[in-house]
């Protein structure tokens, strides 16, 4: 175990750290423990890479916790499986990962916490010290990639077991915080975390999730129903993100399906770039409500899932909550129809997926649960029959009663890239943008304002589909407003077309 820094004498009384502190300008977004936290305000820019500086230090009379040296720790967040830096590579299909470094323990003159005497201001005392510390260790431009001087990320774990509270009402709590308080040597901290260094990469994983990037819960707030229970880490279970949460941010290869009866294959390997999901979508005309059907497996980080098998995802986003049990956000068609997760009493089991421990190989496209019928009791044109599963691949058949004439007016086999609709009134449910690839290539999309700022940048596989619509354009420029999408694709001349929002 590598040996702790000490820490010099610190420049500032502890007096004059707590006047500081009350008179700073501090944004404390979240103060919950991780199990109930998360935001529906989803962090909307995400970058490719995160540059993280992980600091453990230790209170007065503290030692370093056994087990957590720096090269444990630094296997714990950018290692290999299992790690930080792994789920969330794998989870993004390769589209955002975790690079960075820790520290050696820092020793702090600070007093440690108890349940007796909450002190809040003790950590801030000791993570003080240490960013000071760390400021004569680090080169602080190595995580400065805006070079704007303040630190993109860190994570400070510290040597006790728990985080103790403002308040002895709530002993454990996790504390996430954006602010500019803290400096040494010119920088300042954009976003920290403050975590005990005990905790291992299910915990830090799960922290992430809800303080880093404030994903949509998929738990029931109310308690009333499970959500999607052990299926989603975001429900507060383990194991992967499901499919929902991962196409909502972009994280997710689909494919969309209106041909007639075919075979597909859904692959349950991560990291596969084979790994695609299926999107149905019964009306065109309201791109909010469709299904996703997704393989899993118990391996990997799924190895305690409740069961294996085709996944069924009912999806109305314009809906913005969990807590209605007969219509919420999102909600899995359960294969032995019982719908415990809706009712509250599991939170999953290998009843859940199909064929499961019921054998059901088919699914209607209407009719009492399970089918997928839409919300509004129509048929939603799609059945599902044949489901057969493999070591590391499902096969099943998808039946389409017709064509759907409202995608049908939008495609051009001429075109490589078609977008529909060219133009969206933010006032209609369901307004967004569907780009599919109709080529054999890959394609690259940057979406321009008309200052030539690029808003976004898409990746889309051959015979993919894309939706986007970014919720805040009324606050961000005056409607209508018109933006231009650049499509490269490798070996052909640049395309570019325009889009419209209106008010």
């Amino acid at each position: 175990m590598s040996a702790p820094s000490q820490y010099a004498p610190h420049r500032l009384l502890v007096a004059t750290f707590i006047v500081a502190l009350q008179l700073s300008p501090i944004n404390h977004i979240s103060s919950l423990h991780a199990q109930q936290s998360g935001s529906d305000v989803v962090r909307t820019e995400i970058p490719s890479t995160l540059r993280l500086l992980v600091v453990p230090y230790t209170f007065r009379i503290h030692e370093p916790i056994p087990g957590r040296s720096r090269d444990k720790i630094e296997e714990l967040i950018f290692g290999p499986y299992p790690s930080l830096d792994h789920y969330f590579r794998s989870n993004s299909l390769g589209k955002f990962k975790i690079e960075g470094s820790v520290t050696d323990w820092i020793s702090t003159i600070a007093t440690e916490p108890t349940i007796m005497v909450p002190s809040g201001l003790n950590y801030f005392w000791a993570m003080d010290m240490a960013f000071d510390s760390v400021a004569t260790m680090v080169d602080l431009e190595e995580f400065d990639t805006d070079s704007d001087n303040i630190i993109d990320a860190m994570i400070f774990l510290h040597s006790m077991e728990n985080n103790y509270s403002w308040s002895a009402d709530e002993p454990d709590e996790i504390w996430e915080f954006r602010d500019l308080f803290f400096e040494a040597c010119g920088y300042h901290i954009g976003w920290y975390l403050l975590a005990p260094a005990s905790y291992g990469h299910a915990e830090l994983i799960q922290l992430f999730a809800d303080h880093y990037f404030h994903f949509p819960r998929t738990d029931d707030p109310d308690g009333s129903s499970s959500g999607l229970g052990a299926w989603s880490r975001l429900s507060g279970a383990g194991g992967n993100m499901d499919a929902y949460s991962r196409f909502r941010i972009g994280w997710l290869g689909f494919n969309t399906i209106d041909e007639t009866r075919r075979n597909h294959t859904l692959y349950s390997e991560p990291l596969s770039p084979s790994r695609v999901v299926l999107r149905l979508v019964p009306d065109y005309s309201n791109l909010n409500e469709f299904f996703l059907l997704e393989y899993r497996r118990k391996e990997g980080y799924d190895s305690n899932l409740p069961g294996e098998g085709l996944l069924i995802y009912h999806v109305d986003n314009s809906v913005n909550s969990m807590s209605d049990e007969t219509h919420p956000r999102v909600r899995i068609i359960q294969a032995d129809g019982l719908q415990d997760l809706e009712a509250g009493r599991r939170t999953g089991d290998d009843g859940d997926p199909f064929p499961g421990i019921s054998m059901v190989f088919s699914v209607p496209d209407q009719g009492p649960q399970p089918s997928l019928q839409t919300y509004s009791g129509e048929p939603s044109g799609f059945s599902i029959s044949d489901i057969r599963l493999f070591p590391d691949h499902l096969v099943l058949s998808i039946g389409v009663d017709e064509v759907l004439p409202d995608r049908e007016k939008y495609l051009d086999p001429e075109q490589d890239l078609v977008i529909y609709p060219t133009v969206v009134n933010l006032s209609s449910p369901g307004a967004m943008f569907s780009f599919v690839n109709q080529s054999d290539q890959s394609m690259d999309i940057d979406i321009i304002d008309r200052g030539g700022r690029i808003l976004t940048q898409i990746r889309l596989l051959s015979r993919q589909t894309y939706d986007w619509l970014r919720q805040d354009w009324d606050e961000i420029y005056p409607l209508p407003t018109i933006l231009l999408v650049r499509v490269t694709i490798p070996g052909k001349q640049e395309q570019t077309r325009k889009l419209m929002i209106m008010p």
